[in-house]
């Protein structure tokens, strides 16, 4: 709204290379370990609860034993794959958003609209895509 893109654009600055790719790897990134960080949580209490609920969860290196057993690789793939592309898209669709704001500071939340439902639309279709390649 202030600018600070065509200041960087006069200064020599790429605004692609010095904003978007930064943030969009580094999303990419977070949303990879959230996604880690919620299936050790996920595995963790499903373990727990069946301890209390009695119903025979056995040690825990049996445990981790069959769910590595019930993992292969198509799944660690689509994974990888569902991860690691909705965080990059999401991050360069909001970044891309934000630099195509004009001067006027009523663009901004418009902007920000835009991005969360383009956001929302790509993690669909993104989904849609790897499990179809993944599965079919």
């Amino acid at each position: 709204v202030l600018g600070e893109i065509h200041l960087l654009e006069s200064q020599g600055i790429d605004p692609l290379l010095y904003l978007i790719i930064p943030r969009a790897l580094a999303m990419s990134v977070c949303v990879f370990c959230l996604t880690i960080w919620f299936i050790v949580i996920s595995f963790g209490s499903a373990y727990l609860y069946g301890i209390l609920a009695e119903v025979g969860a056995g040690a825990p290196n049996l445990f981790i034993m069959n769910v590595l057993r019930a993992v292969h690789m198509p799944d660690f793939l689509s994974l990888l794959a569902k991860t690691l592309l909705p965080g990059l898209f999401t991050a360069i669709i909001c970044a891309t958003e934000g630099i195509g704001v004009g001067t006027a500071i009523t663009e901004v939340p418009q902007a920000a609209t835009r991005a969360v439902v383009r956001s929302i639309a790509a993690l669909f279709i993104l989904s849609v895509i790897v499990s179809i390649l993944t599965y079919a």
